[in-house]
Order: structure tokens, then C-alpha cells, then sequence
């Protein structure tokens, strides 16, 4: 067994309310499902892969992936392995394009035509 010390804050402000509780938890999954039982483990296991394929496909929906292609990265998912990162400059340039200032749009114009030259 061991002591799990979670902290949190009640918002992103400053002064916000924090605290830090300690709970006993297992040093490994088995240890876990003793403490806790197989069905709650699961569970909890389970409600927290859901968040992280949950940000994985608003990442690539973001990147202009379609239904089918988003279950096609999820095909062979498996919990605690990550998935390879989908790289896509155009849709990183169209997230990036409204923060951008007019110079550093111009800049990158100036760019983009320079190396379509270069081909």
C-alpha cells in the first residue's frame, strides 16, 4: 500500500482556494483490486481512458479527421499505450492563422512562396 497526495485548486485564479488530501491506494493494479475491488478499479480505469481518447479525437477532429478516420486510429487502442501523433501543418497553420499578427502572416506568405519556388 501507499499514500496517494492529491492536490487542487478551485480555479485557474490567483488566490484561489487550494487543498491537498492523502489517500492509501495499491503500489500496483493488483494491490488495487485488493484494496478496492476488480469492478471499481475497472470502472475508474476505465472513466479516466475515456477522457484521454475523448482529447485524443478533439485533436483530430481540430485537424479535419472524419468520423471514419478517427475510429480507424482507434482500431487497435489499447489502455496506456499512446497513439502516435497525427501531424497536419495545414490545419496547425489554420488554428495558428487568427493569432497571428499581419506581419507574421506576411512572413509566412513570404515563406510559404519561397519554397513553392524551390520545387
Amino acid at each position: 500500500m501507499k499514500v496517494l497526495q492529491v492536490a487542487a485548486k478551485a480555479s485557474g485564479e490567483e488566490g484561489a482556494p487550494t487543498a491537498v488530501v492523502s489517500v492509501n491506494t495499491g503500489d500496483n493494479a493488483e494491490e488495487s483490486i485488493k484494496m478496492f475491488g476488480s469492478e471499481n478499479v475497472n470502472s475508474n480505469a476505465n472513466a479516466n481512458w475515456t477522457v484521454t481518447i475523448q482529447a485524443g479525437m478533439r485533436r483530430l477532429l481540430k485537424a479535419g479527421k472524419s468520423q471514419e478516420e478517427i475510429q480507424a486510429a482507434y482500431a487497435d487502442a489499447k489502455m496506456g499505450v499512446a497513439l502516435a501523433r497525427v501531424s497536419d501543418p495545414t490545419s496547425a497553420i489554420l488554428a495558428k492563422w487568427p493569432s497571428m499578427t499581419e506581419a507574421d502572416r506576411t512572413d509566412f506568405l513570404k515563406k510559404l512562396k519561397g519554397s513553392e519556388a524551390k520545387k
